[in-house]
């Protein structure tokens, strides 16, 4: 059976130090046999971190979320890419987990890599 299987990786930097402003990039493809169809990916910001800027999508102040509606995405395309900028906020230590995910409309039976996340260890002074 063909189907689509979408994909989305995601990067940051491992450490920061409050009142950092680090960058964290989304990688999506299709790993499938088939064109996926309404592909959208998002990124809800855990606490601790302020939006800044992304390069694609829109931002949702009230959830916290980034959303880029990507639409089709056809099996020999490569990767599409956006940067979400963000601040780490004064006071924060520990770690920050932030995922991102991906869904589609069309049959996509590997869901195991429909979300990827990056955890960056905060410490040190305020930036």
């Amino acid at each position: 059976m063909r189907y689509a299987d979408v994909d989305v990786d995601k990067s940051g930097p491992a450490t920061a130090t409050p009142g950092q402003r680090i960058t964290y990039t989304i990688s999506v493809q299709n790993l499938g046999a088939n064109d996926a169809t309404g592909v959208v990916m998002t990124d809800v910001l855990p606490g601790g971190l302020t939006w800044v800027s992304q390069t694609e999508g829109t931002y949702s102040e009230v959830t916290r979320t980034v959303t880029w509606d990507i639409g089709p995405l056809t099996t020999v395309a490569s990767p599409v890419t956006m940067d979400v900028v963000v601040d780490i906020d004064s006071g924060i230590s520990g770690s920050i987990t932030n995922f991102a995910n991906i869904t589609s409309t069309s049959n996509d039976p590997d869901s195991g890599n429909d979300q990827d996340f990056v955890s960056t260890s905060v410490s040190g002074a305020d930036v």
